[in-house]
Formats: C-alpha cells, sequence, structure tokens
C-alpha cells in the first residue's frame, strides 16, 4: 500500500519579545484618576492667567503639562503650538510636544518635532531617546541604534538606554553588541531581569544555549513572577534536546501569561518532541485560536494530524500554511 503521510522537518521555535519603553507609547491597563480634579483646577487657574496675558509663553506651556496629565493631549499639543509660535527656539517645547504626538500616536509628527528640538540644542539628551524610541516603534532600527547612541554619548550612566539600544541590536542581528549593552545596563543597574532576559535571548541567537539559561535564572530570580524570562528559558533548554525541562518552563510561562500564542507554538513542539500527539494538538490548537495568522502553527499541526493517520486534516492545515506562506511573501 503506498504510504501517504509525508515526512515532516521540526518547526523551529517561535519567537517573541516585548520591550518597554519609558514614554508615550506605554499602555497601561487602569489609570489613576484620583488626582484629576486638582490637576483641573490647576488647568482652570491657567486658564485665568492665559486670559489676562495672552503672549505669555510659559503659561500655555504650564497649561499643556496639566492637559498632558489628565490625558487630554491635543489638548497639549494646541498649546504647545502657541508656545512655539510665541518663542519658535524653545527647543523644549518642541520636545513637549513631540511627547503628546507619541501619546495620540502621530509618530512621524513627533520625530519631526525631536528633530527640531534637537537642531536647536545637539546637546539635549531627552529627544535623542524620544526619537530613538519612535524610530524603534516604526521598525527603523539603525536609526534608534543611532539616536541611543547619541544619548548615551550625553548621558552615559543611563541603564535603560543601553537595554533599548541592545533590543535594536537584535534586530539587526548584532548580538554580540546586544550582549555588550545589555552588559553594560546591568552594571549600572543589577536588578533589572529584563536586561538579564534579553541578554539570554541575545546568547540564544548565538547558540550560547547554556548562557542564556544561566540569564533567565537571573532573571527569574530578580522576578519571580516574569513570563518571558521563563519561556526563553525553555526555548533554550528546547534547543539542548531537554524537552521536559523546556515544557516545565513553558507550563509557568501560560500560567503567569495565558494569551501568548507562540508559548503554546512552542509548548506544542516539546510535546510532540515527546510523541506526545494530544498534548501537541491541545497547544497547537491553542496558539491558533489565539493567533490565525502564523502559518508555521497550521504546519506543526499538520505534523500532529500526520502522526496519528488523519489524512483529510493534515491536508487542510497544509493548505492554509501554504496559503498564510504565499499572503507572507506578497
Amino acid at each position: 500500500m503506498k504510504k501517504w503521510i509525508p515526512a515532516f522537518r521540526t518547526s523551529p521555535l517561535t519567537f517573541f519579545f516585548s520591550f518597554i519603553f519609558i514614554n508615550a507609547n506605554a499602555q497601561t491597563n487602569s489609570i489613576d484618576t484620583s488626582g484629576y480634579s486638582q490637576i483641573r483646577g490647576q488647568i482652570k487657574n491657567m486658564d485665568f492667567f492665559i486670559s489676562i496675558d495672552s503672549t505669555n509663553a510659559r503659561n500655555y506651556l504650564k497649561r499643556s503639562y496639566f492637559k498632558d496629565q489628565i490625558g487630554d493631549h491635543n489638548g497639549a499639543i494646541k498649546d504647545l503650538d502657541k508656545v512655539i509660535s510665541l518663542t519658535p527656539n524653545d527647543y523644549y517645547a518642541y520636545n513637549s510636544r513631540a511627547y503628546s504626538k507619541d501619546e495620540v500616536g502621530d509618530l512621524d509628527g513627533a520625530i519631526a518635532d525631536y528633530n527640531a528640538a534637537i537642531e536647536l540644542n545637539p546637546d539635549f539628551p531627552d529627544a535623542y531617546h524620544g526619537k530613538a524610541e519612535d524610530e524603534y516603534l516604526q521598525s527603523d532600527y539603525q536609526g534608534a541604534i543611532r539616536d541611543f547612541s547619541f544619548f548615551i554619548a550625553l548621558d552615559s550612566t543611563n541603564p535603560d538606554a543601553y537595554c533599548h539600544r541592545g533590543y535594536a541590536e537584535i534586530k539587526t542581528a548584532q548580538y554580540h553588541e546586544a550582549i555588550s549593552d545589555f552588559t553594560k545596563s546591568i552594571s549600572l543597574y543589577p536588578k533589572n531581569p529584563k536586561a538579564y532576559n534579553n541578554r539570554g535571548m541575545a546568547k540564544y541567537f548565538l547558540n550560547d544555549f547554556k548562557g542564556a539559561i544561566a540569564d533567565e535564572n537571573f532573571a527569574i530570580t530578580l522576578d519571580p513572577d516574569y513570563s518571558q524570562a521563563y519561556t526563553k528559558r525553555g526555548e533554550a533548554k528546547y534547543a539542548l534536546q531537554d524537552s521536559l525541562g523546556a515544557i516545565e518552563d513553558f507550563n509557568v510561562s501560560i500560567k503567569l501569561d495565558s494569551n501568548e500564542a507562540s508559548v503554546y507554538n512552542n509548548r506544542g513542539l516539546a510535546r510532540l518532541n515527546m510523541k506526545n500527539y494530544a498534548g501537541a494538538l491541545s497547544d497547537f490548537t491553542k496558539s491558533i485560536s489565539l493567533n490565525s495568522a502564523n502559518p508555521e502553527t497550521y504546519y506543526n499541526r499538520a505534523t500532529v494530524y500526520s502522526a496519528i493517520g488523519e489524512k483529510k486534516k493534515m491536508e487542510k492545515d497544509l493548505k492554509i500554511y501554504q496559503l498564510l506562506k504565499s499572503q507572507n511573501k506578497n
């Protein structure tokens, strides 16, 4: 009888990492509005002063600051427009308006304002940092590296700047440079679990799996609830053929964050490696329910269907895999 079950390759692990910038683009689940009443009172005070003297740029600047605090970023932008019209050489006003534009998602406008601030004051570090963050978010990683470097030249003791430049270096496959930056960040602030986590990831990409595990161990010691550190440690264990250890780490990661599709996919691969087909099938299906756009997960599930003799389901998943792959090429 002709054998219809094809030979499948083992799909690579799906990687994810999130980088938290302390800037306008950070999202919070809850906002403390307890002080809003007092801030609105400050805004009314500034309204009064502006009604007396509409040419005092400082009053508009103060009001913009209070408006940003209560989330009225468009109102802050209007006030900063007025500040700049009254004092066109105020680099701080351009930088502040860039921050407000970041908050409303106008990254291009924010970068233009950061550039204006830099042109007026080339030694103003905040503008380089804000611009670099926006460049990173726009996938201009080389630009981000350049501007984080400018920032570091002006402020060489800021641990976050080295971390952020390291993120961009990972994106451009400059893994040795990233490790150097994360190491510098750790030397300046040894208690940041994210620096260890991301240095571990850079080591992973250099196939230093044992070094990666050591860094993730440090990250977990500093923050036992850091789900991504368990994920990264699990990926390194999987690379060392420790599927059981990988599954244990993926289990913890999922317990801490049950909505990350890539972790289910990766646990599915580890279970598949141990011939736990039911567990692998469950994980790949869950991963697809969370992210139906990843072609590799359909391929992985097709591998399970192949192993258990479900030909029609295998063929269906392979068709979806091929469709998504062709769409990604376009």
